[in-house]
């Protein structure tokens, strides 16, 4: 008589952390224990993905449950040539003054602590400027709208604004092209 002895592969222990889709315990299969066999099973996932490309997921700021958003290092890229009021959050925006001087008025940032604007100055010249406004009484680093210092003359020239909950902060800057 031959002797069958099962043996195991190579690799069994590296992937020895890995479940297998078959070795879930039954009655955990189709939501019917604890763990969840598909992220739409979750009970606080958002019930639709419509409209959701290129977010993320996230807690929300209540911390009871999950949301899609725009954030981490995900980040939509427009291009503007026109006076903008921003209404979105973590947008960069590539700006073109080239043919005249462009004002950028950012959203509030009252209740949206932590979201960004990235703002770049790309035009080919530093014939006009890229002015960077916070919009009612709120400022940008204690500075309010029209501010010398809030205006990018410089190709390449690039603001990162967050907001704190209550004003913006210019938490990263690059001096551009001089």
């Amino acid at each position: 008589m031959e002797n069958k002895t099962k043996t195991e592969p190579k690799n069994k222990k590296v992937f020895s952390n890995i479940i297998n889709i078959q070795e879930i315990p039954p009655s955990y299969k189709e939501g019917g224990g604890s763990t969840a066999r598909f992220f739409y099973q979750l009970y606080d996932a958002p019930s639709s993905y419509e409209g959701e490309t290129g977010k993320i997921l996230a807690v929300n700021s209540d911390e009871t449950a999950l949301e899609f958003v725009v954030g981490g290092s995900i980040f939509s890229v427009t291009e503007v040539s026109t006076n903008t009021t921003i209404t979105s959050y973590n947008v960069a925006y590539e700006v073109n003054a080239t043919s005249g001087y462009i004002i950028m008025t950012l959203p509030t940032a009252v209740g949206n602590s932590g979201k960004s604007i990235i703002i770049k100055n790309v035009s080919t010249d530093t014939g006009y400027y890229v002015q960077i406004n916070p919009p009612g009484a709120e400022t940008i680093d204690g500075y309010s709208s029209g501010d010398i210092h809030l205006k990018s003359y410089i190709p390449n020239e690039v603001f990162t604004l967050t907001s704190n909950g209550t004003n913006w902060k210019i938490y990263n800057y690059y001096k551009g092209n001089q």
